[in-house]
């Protein structure tokens, strides 16, 4: 009876102590799924991890439960604390995946012990597809396939005739130009089928070998399924409707280009094991029944896991400060985020349309040639608004856009990468150690074949304030410095409006830019930054940014 009672009060305690732990992962899971569904790629992310949680319990649940509650368990949850610790006050959504699956992993650990984590492994791996590549390289990549699909649409295109002109990822045809799902949304679908893909393998326990060759395989085909869709949206509205290519329409066509690359990639898998022979088959077969066999019994004798009874100080201290974390980190996100949570990009929060007459007809001799509204009509690429002026002096011609709505500073050079220039930049802001003459803008210089460009561009959010790249290397603050902030800010000793690396944005943030281009290499351009430096100040004193600050 003692024994019971005492396993009772284990479960309890460990219980509890797991319950602890989740809540304070809660808080700063919000700022993660803000941050994943702002990205179309990743906004498949809540599916993956609700299927995932199905996988990894069907998976261990056949196995007996162990329970270990052991020194290591015990030590395991203090290092997921102080890897937690460290997401919440750096405020780390990528920490916070790493501490969340940490957790996953320890939980599993505690209830099938180590037959339960080799069981959940390959389901524990689908998390990979929820974390974003370090240092933009999944917009880099992105960037890359975006070159193959267009090449490859255009191609299709000449195979019917179509009469057009590829620069970059942009196809131009007589009547109009076509972005390759604009140049800073890039391929559709990679993530979500390498994804889907996964989740398939996973569930027929695929060997690592087949994974791999799935994962290739799958990219293969969306650059395939990407250039199709591209070439049928610029064929059928070029000839036919141009309902095709934004609405209900265009939605069902990436639906419909998703469930073909999925097929297709599946019919590729089975078309592998129709090349197997039938021994090879059933040896594979008979090596995952052996391995599951070996788990099952590796598994069995209970008696022998290493539990212990935990000292009541170790359980006492674990639950108390994971409760903390949770309150610490609560209190955090609240203040950071709040008033920003809900913002949506609706009608309620719409900025005033800019006009025409916003910009005068001539602004140190440079005079207005053309004015344009561009609605791309898709929410979910970047900035599918622009207002674009076209300005003329001596002749030379720049242009200048006022681009939204943006969820943060949007660094134009990956942008202009996708249209075929080699891209350098280089940021001046007013922030750290920079003097107070910085001019507050992203510079960048430009070039591909016989062509010469100079981008300039500031960000302001919906009041017209100043919107910086607060997480460039140059510009962020070293990491004790923001976890000294973030202490401070999450006990009321710090305004995060003083400094524009950790003051709110109100969104929607807005892009003035300026691009110059020249067959010739670019010299001084003074007047082309002083006409930026002018406009830039007459478009944010202009009602659309004063009616945002009211």
């Amino acid at each position: 009876m003692s024994n019971t009672l005492t396993s009772k009060s284990n479960l309890r305690w460990m219980d509890g102590i797991f319950i602890a732990a989740l809540l304070a992962h809660v808080p700063l899971g919000i700022e993660y799924a803000r941050r994943m569904w702002r990205v179309g790629h990743y906004q498949f992310f809540p599916l993956l991890l609700i299927v995932a949680g199905w996988l990894i319990y069907s998976r261990v649940s056949k196995l007996p439960v162990i329970r270990q509650q052991s020194n290591l368990v015990f030590g395991l949850l203090a290092v997921n604390m102080v890897v937690l610790t460290l997401a919440v006050t750096l405020f780390s959504p990528f920490l916070w995946i790493l501490s969340f699956i940490g957790l996953v992993c320890i939980f599993v650990y505690d209830e099938w012990g180590k037959p339960g984590i080799i069981e959940a492994f390959p389901a524990l791996l689908l998390f990979l597809f929820v974390i974003p590549l370090p240092g933009n390289l999944d917009l880099k990549l992105i960037n890359k396939m975006q070159f193959m699909a267009s090449q490859l649409a255009s191609w299709v295109l000449d195979a019917f005739g179509q009469m057009h002109f590829r620069e970059g990822v942009v196809l131009i045809t007589e009547q109009k130009q076509f972005f390759t799902e604009e140049a800073c949304s890039g391929v559709r679908s990679l993530f979500s089928s390498l994804a889907a893909i996964s989740i398939y393998g996973v569930m027929n326990q695929y060997p690592a070998w087949r994974h791999i060759f799935n994962l290739i395989q799958t990219v293969l085909w969306v650059i395939v399924g990407n250039a199709l869709r591209i070439a049928i949206v610029v064929y059928v509205s070029d000839n036919f409707t141009e309902s095709i290519a934004s609405g209900t329409n265009h939605e069902m066509l990436g639906l419909g280009v998703f469930l073909f690359i999925f097929a297709i990639s599946m019919s590729t898998d089975r078309a592998l094991n129709a090349w197997q022979s039938e021994t090879q088959n059933r040896s594979l077969e008979n090596l995952v029944d052996d391995e599951e066999e070996l788990a099952t019994v590796g598994a069995s004798p209970r008696t022998k896991s290493p539990r212990v009874k935990a000292n009541p100080v170790v359980k006492w201290t674990l639950a108390t400060l994971f409760g903390l974390l949770a309150i610490f980190a609560l209190r955090l996100a609240w203040v950071k985020i709040s008033g920003e949570m809900f913002v949506q990009f609706n009608k309620s929060t719409d900025l005033l349309a800019s006009l025409e007459t916003d910009l005068p007809k001539s602004i140190q001799g440079w005079n207005v040639v053309s004015f344009e509204h561009q609605m791309r009509e898709d929410i979910r690429l970047l900035a599918p608004e622009s207002y674009l002026w076209t300005f003329e002096k001596g002749g030379r011609q720049v242009k200048i856009s006022l681009d939204s709505p943006y969820y943060d500073f949007h660094n134009l050079n990956d942008c202009y990468a996708g249209f075929g220039w080699d891209v350098d930049y280089s940021h001046d802001y007013a922030v750290g150690e920079a003097t107070a003459n910085a001019k507050n803008m992203t510079q960048l210089d430009m070039e591909k074949k016989n062509e010469y460009g100079k981008v300039l561009f500031t960000a302001y959010d919906r009041a017209g304030n100043l919107a910086i790249p607060r997480n460039d290397i140059n510009l962020a603050p070293s990491g004790l410095e923001k976890i000294t902030r973030n202490v401070r800010l999450a006990l009321g000793l710090l305004n995060q409006d003083n400094d524009p690396r950790m003051s709110k944005q109100p969104l929607p943030i807005s892009q003035v830019q300026l691009i110059y281009r020249s067959g010739t290499e670019i010299g001084e351009t003074d007047d082309i930054e002083s006409l930026f430096f002018e406009v830039r100040e007459i478009l944010r004193r202009t009602k659309r940014f004063q009616q945002a600050s009211n």
